[in-house]
């Protein structure tokens, strides 16, 4: 995304004018603009680094989430063999389907960064 946005602060066009009109990632996290503020997004599709304003320094909160989900996903195989110990493997596969089906929904409704970290 470092290449699609447009400036709309005097800090930014003077970001932009000292790297010839460069749009890229060292302008943008070098200057410190801020979005909404300095510049605006340009693409036609958002991301969550986008919404939630995860980028430059804080990119590495992406990859947090991702870790929290992989992490979810252990402790939840590690208690499933419980569930299917007790209720059996249909039952046990529907209950981790419903949890999964529930998870995912309420992942449409996320507002913000801590959001993900606590449902995953």
């Amino acid at each position: 995304p470092y290449t699609q946005w447009t400036c709309s602060s005097r800090k930014c066009d003077a970001a932009l004018a000292n790297a010839n009109g460069s749009y890229s990632k060292e302008v943008m996290c070098g200057s410190e603009l801020v979005v909404n503020e300095d510049f605006t997004w340009t693409s036609d599709r958002s991301t969550f680094g986008m919404e939630w304003k995860l980028y430059c320094d804080e990119e590495y909160k992406l990859s947090i989430i991702s870790s929290f989900f992989f992490v979810g996903a252990c402790i939840g195989l590690a208690c499933s063999t419980a569930i299917f110990d007790r209720v059996g493997r249909k039952y046990g596969t529907l209950i981790g389907s419903a949890i999964g089906t529930i998870g995912s929904a309420s992942g449409l409704f996320i507002p913000n960064y801590s959001a993900p970290r606590t449902l995953r």
